[in-house]
């Protein structure tokens, strides 16, 4: 078999992988877990510390236990940086993070990681006015 076959099979054997990866984990669809945001202080103020608790619940409304979690804080002024924080479990399903929005305006808040069994998740609040 030739060098150019052999690597055609190869590329073809890990694209069917990839497609078979998607469609058991489900690529592209969410996965189906409900978040709960809460800011604490309600309205934050920008250079003092907002405490973030995002909670997770699966369909049933059962707690999501061990995901790793990392919180991106974006402003909507093009050239920030954004603030970034771990996200760490505090009970059963609820996890905590502490932010330091530096600037008065419109963010949007990303919280991004893993589920226990590897299951990527991705959840946003978008209109988060800081004072």
């Amino acid at each position: 078999m030739s060098t150019d076959r052999t690597v055609t099979k190869v590329l073809l054997r890990g694209a069917a992988t990839a497609v078979l990866a998607c469609w058991t984990v489900g690529c592209g669809t969410p996965a189906p877990v409900a978040a709960t945001w809460r800011l604490d202080p309600t309205s934050p103020a920008s250079h003092e510390e907002t405490r973030l608790q995002l909670t997770l619940r699966d369909t049933s409304g059962r707690p999501v236990r061990g995901a790793r979690l990392r919180v991106e804080a974006h402003m909507s002024h093009p050239g920030m940086a954004p603030v970034l924080a771990e996200a760490r479990e505090q009970a059963d399903g609820v996890y905590a993070a502490r932010l330091d929005l530096t600037m008065a305006g419109d963010w949007t808040l990303v919280a991004s990681g893993e589920l226990a069994d590897g299951t990527v998740i991705t959840r946003t609040l978008d209109g988060v006015v800081v004072r």
